[in-house]
């Protein structure tokens, strides 16, 4: 039987997706998205997803290598159907341990292509990928933290999430901190809200160090940054967070 090629499959895999395509549910959907974001979404849920990525790595699975596991993703991310993209990151996930550090350029490259250009797929990719990349090959790190220097919004927005999962477990705090410190004044929601998200988790295992971080550069902090890092305060701590760090 021949080989079935990365167009191929990426062919097959629109299809299914088309195939099993819900307007309800992609009106549902699309509600967590802003109004002037163009982004195309069929409508299926993760467990319909999964079970597609499942399909389609059943068809390669021992007979692909690992570059043509990464072109057939790429293929799918730079599709326009959110699906498709999720769907990528799923397949990828497979050939994590086989996938180096040069794999950042990949990711970079489609971050500045705005393949990943909503924060669903940006996340995705972060928490997914470049987060087990950086527990595999610590070292990069210092290329992901400089990455919130970047002009790009999706960019700057991988440094932050690719973070959450190390901050969760207290660790790489300095790194984290050093991120969030740089983002401050970052006027875009969709750094704010990940910046808190990333403090919130740091705050889980040093509670300490978060509320000290907070109160030094209390009203220099944007407000929903506050609210996500604050989240897990007793109640009585949260008000007082909110009142030392407004902005007059």
């Amino acid at each position: 039987m021949k080989k079935i090629t990365d167009q191929q499959l990426a062919e097959k895999t629109i299809i299914l997706l088309k195939e099993s395509a819900h307007p309800d549910e992609a009106k549902t959907q699309r509600r967590f998205f802003k109004s002037d974001e163009k982004i195309t979404i069929l409508g299926l849920n993760a467990a319909q997803q999964q079970s597609i990525e499942k399909e389609i790595h059943k068809q390669v699975r021992n007979i692909w290598s690992l570059n043509e596991a990464i072109n057939f993703a790429e293929l799918l991310i730079s599709k326009q159907e959110l699906e498709a993209k999720l769907i990528s990151v799923l397949f990828l996930t497979r050939y994590i341990k086989e996938i180096t550090p040069d794999f950042l350029n990949n990711i970079e490259k489609w971050l500045l292509s705005n393949y990943c250009d909503n924060w669903a797929i940006v996340d995705s990719l972060c928490l997914k990928i470049t987060a087990p990349l950086i527990d595999n090959y610590p070292k990069i790190i210092s290329k992901v933290i400089n990455w919130s220097k970047s002009p790009n919004l999706w960019v700057r927005r991988c440094s932050i999430v690719s973070l959450v999962k190390l901050a969760r477990h207290g660790e790489k705090l300095d790194a984290v901190y050093s991120i969030v410190e740089k983002l401050l004044l970052d006027t875009n929601d969709l750094i704010q809200k990940p910046n808190g998200w990333l403090l919130r988790e740091a705050g889980e295992k040093d509670s300490k160090r978060l509320e000290q971080f907070l109160l030094k550069h209390n009203t220099a902090i944007p407000r929903v940054t506050v609210r996500y890092a604050i989240e897990r305060f007793p109640e009585k701590k949260r008000k007082r967070l909110l009142i030392e760090t407004k902005r007059i």
